[in-house]
């Protein structure tokens, strides 16, 4: 059966990684910009100082958990497309139960 996430050798990772990296840096300045936009259009209408300043931290509230998306979900694909043996067991799982995990794999 065909998997959509199949582990890759280490070189295959590293580019994967790499790509990856460019999208989360890509995805980030795109979102950056497209709210840059709305900011100035804020910043020039004639709206009051409080609208303004509400619309303002609506949209800043928007950027970040735009921007953390985008990094969490590049996040959750790397760790599907690691190379590297997890143990079967979850790293939470091994926090639990007090063991203390020597080869835990950050990305």
């Amino acid at each position: 059966m065909f998997k959509l996430f199949q582990k890759k050798k280490k070189e295959d990772f590293s580019t994967q990684m790499i790509e990856l990296i460019e999208k989360v840096i890509n995805g980030r300045l795109n979102i950056h910009h497209k709210y840059e936009v709305l900011i100035k259009k804020v910043s020039k209408s004639n709206k009051s100082v409080k609208t303004k300043l509400a619309i303002s931290r609506y949209i800043m509230h928007r950027i970040l958990r735009e921007s953390d998306r985008v990094f969490i979900k590049a996040q959750i694909e790397a760790n599907k497309l690691c190379p590297c043996e997890h143990g079967g067991k979850h790293v939470k799982d091994k926090f639990d139960n007090g063991e203390k995990s020597e080869a835990i794999t950050y990305h």
